[in-house]
């Protein structure tokens, strides 16, 4: 959360070239700073989502989404109330969230696909153990 927008300063310069780039390697041209920004704060919230279904139980995955929502819309507020410079976008809490809840999603399944072979690692080894090999 900058003080400042990130469309002023030495990061224009970098969303310009980063969007000149993409727009060579054949992006379509109508893909400018708002979707980039979209994207951004997706990516962002990924690790977010991820981490936060990694440290609650698996019963709270609901609850997980619930406060990728919750911080996301904090992040907005405090930009709204306390960073007079910066325009709180309520497309940024959409963003946000999607990207929480496609990190919360891959948490799920990674400890879906650890739980699945954790149990074909036990029956194999209970296999072998009992023939005595």
């Amino acid at each position: 959360m900058w003080p400042k927008p990130v469309t002023e300063g030495p990061s224009k310069t970098i969303i310009e070239k980063v969007l000149a780039a993409s727009h060579d390697a054949g992006v379509p041209s109508g893909f400018g700073f708002q979707s980039l920004q979209f994207l951004a704060n997706i990516g962002m919230f990924i690790p977010f989502g991820f981490f936060l279904a990694l440290a609650l139980t698996r019963g709270r995955v609901w609850g997980a989404a619930s406060a990728t929502l919750a911080f996301s819309g904090a992040i907005e507020l405090t930009q709204e109330l306390f960073l007079p410079d910066r325009a709180s976008d309520p497309w940024d809490v959409v963003a946000n969230t999607c990207g929480g809840l496609i990190g919360l999603g891959l948490a799920v399944v990674l400890c879906h696909m650890v739980k699945v072979r954790d149990r074909w690692v036990v029956a194999r080894a209970l296999y072998f153990d009992a023939r005595g090999a």
